[in-house]
């Protein structure tokens, strides 16, 4: 994976991912390893790579109009729940004091909510924390309901401040393409999709790479 990226292993920065909502900041070079329990982290280092992890949830990278930091953020709906993508956020703008209309989104593939069906208590709790508004992002077909994490996600962004046409969706579904994506819920594998981002010191863009990893 080093030599895919062009960087030294201990520029990758992996997540001891548990589906809650604390981020992690990389402040020094040669941290290279497992973050401890978290669900985002970001950095203003150039040559770190910051990676999720992800066979359905949702992988969502951050990086600033000028280049200064980037996250990579792992959304699972209790991740959602508990607000990843909201604190990932903020804390990228609280360390380089910029506003969220100065941040650029881009999601790589999750499940999509025509596919991932849950509990009637996965409702109730978003209802709880967000209010009824959250109810739009739940459908019901007969006896199953269906969530949209890209939706969730989507949302809270944009009522954070993040102008819509700064936020790049997914636009694969991991269960509907499990031939070319690993999922969870369609396939029981062990495999995850690598979502990771980087600034690139001989380029000002911040760079994404996925690779599938077995």
């Amino acid at each position: 994976m080093a030599h895919a990226l062009n960087l030294e292993p201990s520029r990758i920065v992996w997540m001891d991912q548990v589906h809650g909502g604390t981020v992690r900041i990389v402040r020094r070079i040669g941290v290279g390893g497992v973050l401890d329990a978290c669900d985002a982290c970001l950095t203003t280092l150039s040559d770190v790579a910051l990676c999720v992890r992800s066979a359905d949830c949702l992988p969502v990278v951050l990086r600033d109009r000028q280049g200064e930091c980037v996250s990579a953020i792992h959304a699972g709906w209790r991740g959602l729940l508990a607000g990843i993508v909201l604190n990932g956020l903020n804390t990228l703008c609280r360390e380089i004091c910029r506003p969220p209309e100065d941040i650029l989104v881009s999601m790589g593939p999750s499940i999509e909510q025509r596919c991932y069906s849950v509990g009637e208590d996965v409702q109730e709790k978003f209802k709880t924390v967000y209010g009824r508004g959250a109810r739009r992002f739940f459908r019901r077909d007969g006896q199953s309901l269906y969530f949209s994490l890209m939706g969730m996600a989507t949302w809270q962004l944009e009522t954070a401040g993040v102008p819509t046409p700064q936020i790049q969706p997914g636009m694969d579904c991991t269960a509907c393409s499990a031939q070319e994506f690993f999922s969870f819920r369609s396939r029981r594998e062990d495999g995850r999709i690598a979502t990771f981002i980087f600034k690139d010191s001989r380029d000002s863009r911040a760079e994404v790479v996925r690779r599938i990893l077995k």
